[in-house]
């Protein structure tokens, strides 16, 4: 009954294509056959089902808690998808885009 339940919430939506980015992403940045700016476009594109599931779970989730413990998960991680890119620039060097980026 979970892994039913693990595959409809994967199958969930049509988004979960962009999925096949994240191992092409990879083996490119590993072997050296893309760029940086490829690897850098795919990930960012199989990080848009993830950021949009962790989405559909935290509302999941806030709906079965109370009001407050609810509306708590939904800002802490409706903001993992920019945490996740900020870090990687951080990690690359690239401060002012994370500057600019906090500013709005």
């Amino acid at each position: 009954d979970e892994v039913r339940a693990s595959f409809t919430l994967m199958k969930g939506t049509k988004l979960n294509l962009l999925l096949i980015f994240a191992p092409l992403a990879l083996v490119g940045s590993k072997t050296g056959l893309l760029g940086e700016f490829q690897c850098f476009c795919f990930a960012g594109l199989a990080l848009i089902p993830c950021a949009e599931r962790l989405s559909y779970v935290t509302e999941r989730v806030a709906e079965q808690s109370n009001e407050t413990f609810g509306s708590l998960l939904t800002a802490t991680f409706g903001n993992a998808p920019e945490l996740l890119i900020s870090s990687a620039a951080l990690r690359s060097g690239y401060y002012r885009v994370v500057q600019l980026t906090l500013l709005g």
